[in-house]
């Protein structure tokens, strides 16, 4: 049996989130990707040229701790590191034939396209607890977890289309149809941070 604490202690429901101004990009935070990329990168497939894996991990590790949109976390990056495109990716030229220059962070449909195939690759799960990772590292470092430690664990159930042949797909009592996720989560101060998440099989349940 759990006990789900988001409804008992009502500043769990929802996570704490960073503002985007006061993020250490140059000290902290790329040097948590740094840290993390060797892991992420170990599960995508070659790369050779266009923007660099490190940098849509930065993207998406800086939208998960600000709380941003993709969208707008990339935004946020291109603002602040404009004139620096050589540092994120690798080109021969600048600027296009139509008069366009290359960005130093990459755009929404480019994040949309490398989120799409991460999950046609079946690492999703891998990844995002990699980026967890780096938020858990990322929220040490910069003194936003005391010394005194909660650990959380508990269930997360989203509803699924009834389908009995999916072994990720759970029948409740109640009739419905549900995903099921075992979520180990820490709370220090008036932080509540997820480290890791694991989707559950019908055959894992205990």
């Amino acid at each position: 049996m759990t006990i789900n604490l988001a409804k008992l202690i009502p500043k769990l429901a929802t996570s704490r989130k960073i503002a985007p101004e006061t993020i250490n990009h140059s000290q902290q935070l790329l040097n948590i990707v740094n840290q993390i990329s060797n892991e992420a990168i170990s599960i995508l497939p070659k790369k050779r040229s266009g923007f660099s894996y490190e940098t849509r991990i930065y993207v998406q590790l800086f939208a998960q701790l600000t709380g941003l949109s993709p969208k707008q976390a990339a935004q946020n990056l291109q603002n602040r590191w404009k004139g620096y495109e050589d540092i994120f990716q690798s080109f021969q030229k600048s600027g296009f034939i139509n008069g366009k220059n290359r960005r130093a962070i990459p755009d929404q449909p480019t994040l949309c396209r490398f989120k799409k195939s991460i999950a046609n690759q079946n690492i999703a799960e891998k990844f995002t607890n990699i980026l967890l990772w780096g938020q858990f590292l990322y929220a040490l470092r910069s003194h936003l977890i005391g010394t005194a430690l909660n650990l959380i664990a508990d269930y997360n159930d989203e509803p699924c289309k009834a389908n009995r042949d999916d072994p990720y797909c759970f029948g409740t009592k109640d009739g419905k149809f549900v995903n099921r996720t075992l979520v180990f989560s820490i709370l220090s101060r008036d932080l509540h941070l997820i480290i890791v998440r694991f989707k559950i099989k019908k055959n894992e349940q205990t």
